[in-house]
């Protein structure tokens, strides 16, 4: 547990050191002063000027905290070699399963979102529901920001700090290093998919989308254990988050109908259809690494 501790304190560091040097590289995109540009962040003023200088501070502290600081949390302190998290070969039919899956539980996890989203909390916790929507509504005014595409490179920006860096990152630190120490620890594979879905979804402070996040961060952590391959599970994480920003675009761009960030709830049989398409693809995926190992 104790290496769980100084996980958290890498990552900690590395986000508070990639956002000091994020802001410095900022300031290269920023018309004006950089004292101008972090007050505006402080109070919550964005402005179009702003915003790439937004994606690579962003960009910078994810790198940092996600990527660069568990790689010397496993050097310096797990003394593990990364080499031993990232190992196993993307195997087509895996990857081509594991879009079906990804992509038909985004549309069935839509009910969960409905329910989280409308959830209301007894009187006693109003205080922590009126931060929860504060909260929520801060995070969703970021998201329309940073996914308001003035233009291909905005878009190749956001793409590499939504759908690219958080698919690699996340996935190395709470299914690569925590789900793994979770799971020595408690003995229980389960239990450890579970709990690192948990804080997973805790840490990006959004209680109205707690539950789907939890679903989703469980769904990695199987294709994970699974395959026995962190690629896997990198690869769902990045079709979650790629499919939707490339979709925001085309809707942005008229080239699609579809408006992922105002969709209507699904009706009952498009739920059962979806939700029965992926545990179908899920059992397939199960049953093929079944088979490599008994063949391996």
């Amino acid at each position: 547990m104790a290496n769980i501790g100084f996980l958290l304190i890498f990552c900690i560091a590395g986000l508070f050191i990639g956002q000091f040097i994020g802001m410095i590289f900022a300031a290269i995109f920023y018309p004006g002063s950089i004292s101008d540009f972090t007050q505006n962040i402080s109070s919550g003023l964005l402005q179009p000027q702003m915003k790439t200088s937004f994606y690579v501070m962003q960009g910078m502290a994810s790198l940092a905290a996600f990527i660069i600081a568990p790689l010397l949390f496993l050097n310096f302190v797990a003394r593990t070699d990364a080499k031993r998290i990232f190992k196993g070969q993307v195997q087509i039919t895996a990857a081509l399963l594991v879009c079906v899956i990804v992509l038909a539980f985004m549309f069935f996890n839509s009910i969960f979102i409905e329910w989280n989203t409308h959830i209301k909390l007894p009187e006693f916790l109003s205080g922590f529901e009126t931060w929860a929507m504060n909260k929520e509504a801060q995070l969703k005014s970021l998201t329309e920001f940073l996914t308001k595409f003035d233009s291909r490179f905005e878009f190749s920006l956001a793409f590499i700090i939504i759908a690219i860096i958080p698919a690699v990152g996340e996935e190395l630190v709470f299914r690569g290093v925590l789900q793994n120490y979770l799971h020595k620890w408690i003995k229980n594979v389960h239990i450890a998919i579970w709990v690192s879905a948990i804080i997973f979804s805790l840490i990006h402070m959004q209680f109205y989308g707690l539950v789907p996040r939890i679903l989703l961060g469980a769904l990695f952590g199987y294709l994970y254990v699974i395959s026995g391959s962190l690629w896997m599970a990198i690869l769902g994480h990045f079709i979650n988050n790629g499919f939707t920003v490339i979709m925001i675009y085309l809707y942005q761009k008229g080239a699609v109908d579809i408006n992922l960030e105002d969709q209507a709830t699904m009706s009952s049989t498009q739920l059962l259809l979806t939700g029965f398409i992926c545990f179908l693809f899920l059992t397939i995926y199960y049953k093929y690494y079944q088979r490599r190992q008994s063949t391996s």
